[in-house]
């Protein structure tokens, strides 16, 4: 858990920087981006809060159970995606009547930026344990 904490403060940072950024050029440039407003502070949130338990599973089961790596990479990203899904048909359908290519902007810019985020730091994480157990 230490080291999933460790890393996840960048992720938080890049969310920090990115959330202002992306509400700026849609109530700017956007018609009906103060919509978006109320969905650009629940994605985020959302997202850390899924990537913080996918890096704590993971460095639990790469300590604990290092064999099901390959399956836990599989199970996480197929998750992500169906959670991802579960919350795009939940907002579409049920909360957002509008501006509805604007949040699947939104969701797949955050949800983008997570795989990215956590896939980096896997390979990582997996490069130093490959380096310190060769030494």
């Amino acid at each position: 858990m230490k080291s999933a904490l460790k890393s996840i403060w960048k992720l938080g940072l890049i969310y920090a920087l990115l959330t202002p950024v992306m509400c700026y050029f849609e109530v700017a440039y956007v018609a009906g981006g103060m919509s978006m407003v109320k969905p650009l502070i629940v994605l985020p949130t959302i997202f850390f809060v899924m990537t913080l338990v996918s890096l704590s599973v993971y460095h639990y089961v790469q300590e604990n159970k290092p064999k099901y790596l390959t399956l836990f990479h599989m199970v996480n990203n197929v998750a992500r995606l169906l959670i991802t899904l579960v919350l795009a048909l939940v907002y579409l359908f049920l909360i957002l009547q509008e501006c509805r290519g604007l949040f699947i902007i939104n969701l797949l810019i955050f949800y983008l930026v997570a795989l990215f985020f956590t896939s980096v730091h896997f390979i990582v994480c997996e490069r130093k344990q490959k380096h310190s157990s060769s030494n």
